[in-house]
């Protein structure tokens, strides 16, 4: 992993985008509108916060989310953001404001969180754990970080959506939620999503699967769907027949971008 994110040359163009967008709302999209309505209740209710997200790369949604908390009144929040690539934590502590003690960049895994000496009560996570080797370890060192009842909020690709489903795997596509090596590793989704959480003693809080692209995917890839039909009817509905048909993909599950809430349990001691 530290090879790949250090000296891919990829990488290091995805995280020099990052940069010269530091302070674009576009790049900041739905994250804070699925994140604001879990964690406002502990915040409301706890006199000192601590946030961490891992793998936060250039830190601009610990930017996005701070700038937000601080305008709803809530200062009392230390901000953690931890990344492998030390390209992005080197440009996001040049763009830390030094006499902010309230943010804090490490270059570091999360098996590593233990050296910071903190207990977190909310941890945050995108697009990670598709991406490990043994993604129940990872869970464990976030469970070990977490206060009583703290928050993991995280996003995966949701392998059972319907651009999955009616788009072929062999097919090279443009899509992600498969599984394919080395870059996605694992495979969640709504029918197994419960599970993980129970056996890493989590209790899953929320889930749903926020779809915005779903329906453009299958009309732009109609020659790989696999039925016909869906592509038909997708090519020759109007624009509100499409954002149905996204809505409705994502209400029952089938949007190809899942976002999960996971509430600690304290571990059984017998």
């Amino acid at each position: 992993m530290n090879i790949y994110y250090n000296k891919s040359t990829s990488v290091q163009l995805y995280t020099t985008l990052h940069k010269t967008q530091h302070d674009n709302v576009a790049i900041k999209d739905t994250r804070l509108e699925f994140i604001i309505p879990q964690i406002i209740p502990i915040i409301k209710h706890t006199i000192q916060i601590n946030i961490l997200e891992v793998g936060c790369n250039t830190g601009n949604f610990i930017y996005a989310l701070k700038s937000y908390l601080e305008s709803q009144g809530f200062y009392n929040i230390v901000y953690y953001g931890i990344d492998l690539d030390k390209m992005a934590i080197q440009i996001a502590n040049e763009a830390r404001d030094k006499n902010d003690s309230n943010v804090m960049f490490k270059n570091m895994a999360a098996e590593e969180l233990k050296n910071l000496g903190v207990e977190f009560d909310i941890v945050i996570g995108f697009d990670i754990m598709e991406h490990l080797i043994d993604p129940n370890m990872f869970c464990s060192q976030i469970y070990n970080t977490l206060k009583p009842n703290g928050l993991f909020l995280f996003a995966v690709p949701n392998s059972v959506g319907i651009t999955e489903t009616l788009l072929p795997y062999h097919n090279d596509k443009i899509i992600t939620s498969a599984i394919f090596p080395p870059m996605h590793l694992n495979g969640f989704s709504t029918q197994n999503i419960n599970l993980f959480a129970y056996k890493n003693n989590f209790a899953l809080k929320f889930i749903d699967t926020k779809g915005i692209f779903d329906v453009s995917i299958l009309e732009l890839c109609k020659e790989q769907n696999i039925d016909k039909k869906v592509s038909e009817f997708i090519e020759c509905s109007n624009d509100s027949t499409k954002a149905f048909l996204q809505h409705y993909t994502t209400l029952t599950g089938g949007g190809g971008y899942m976002r999960c809430v996971f509430k600690k349990h304290e571990r059984d001691k017998r």
